[in-house]
């Protein structure tokens, strides 16, 4: 059985990305583990997107679905804002809202700086707020070359609301991400997924690829 398995993660196709020797680029490789090296490298399915040259033809190409077109709509009645955020201390505050929101113990920045390696001051930040300025959704965004990788990404627990911040933040990446030329954004691990991420996932135009890292 486990090599049908692993012939049915083969059979998913390879998608090659460029990486400098930069502190970005280790990061990234760190930040993906086993999916680079081991018996399995290259066949742990990784979702990613192949950016279009603009965020135009990005919601051209998900017209057919239609739900990011209509996710933002639903943001921008609710006065949902969306932005990048430059200041160190307001990535704080933010991280750390939402995650004590969700429930982290103690200190949850450092948490996710113990974790994840992303803090405050480094990569992009991004946020999703309602019209109170409260927090909904945070992303942070790694940046190499054209090769971009979503590092974390967490909306709210009331699901009202953290489905319409989901997308209205997602969007948000994808469009930084595009505007500081990447052409390719790397996201979560197929294999670990939940459903529902896969879902939503599915939804803004990613899909599984093995990724096949190329140094510059």
């Amino acid at each position: 059985m486990w090599r049908a398995r692993l012939a049915a993660l083969r059979s998913i196709p390879i998608l090659a990305v460029d990486l400098t020797d930069s502190l970005s680029s280790h990061r990234i490789a760190k930040l993906m583990h086993g999916r680079l090296r081991g018996v399995l490298a290259n066949a742990r399915p990784t979702t990613a997107l192949v950016l279009p040259e603009t965020f135009g033809d990005y919601l051209s190409a998900r017209r057919k679905d239609g739900a990011i077109r209509k996710s933002l709509r639903q943001g921008r009645n609710l006065g949902f804002d969306a932005r990048v955020v430059n200041d160190v201390h307001e990535q704080r505050r933010n991280l750390h809202e939402l995650l004590v929101g969700r429930g982290w113990p103690g200190d949850p920045v450092a948490m996710l700086t113990d974790q994840h390696d992303l803090r405050p001051g480094r990569d992009v930040h991004l946020v999703c707020t309602d019209a109170d300025g409260g927090v909904l959704a945070v992303a942070i965004l790694l940046i190499s070359g054209s090769t971009a990788m979503l590092g974390f990404s967490m909306a709210t627990n009331d699901r009202s609301l953290s489905s319409i911040a989901r997308y209205r933040v997602s969007a948000l990446m994808i469009e930084t991400a595009i505007s500081l030329g990447a052409t390719v954004l790397i996201g979560d691990s197929v294999l670990t997924m939940p459903s529902g991420h896969r879902q939503f996932s599915r939804a803004i135009g990613f899909s599984p690829y093995r990724i096949l890292v190329r140094h510059a």
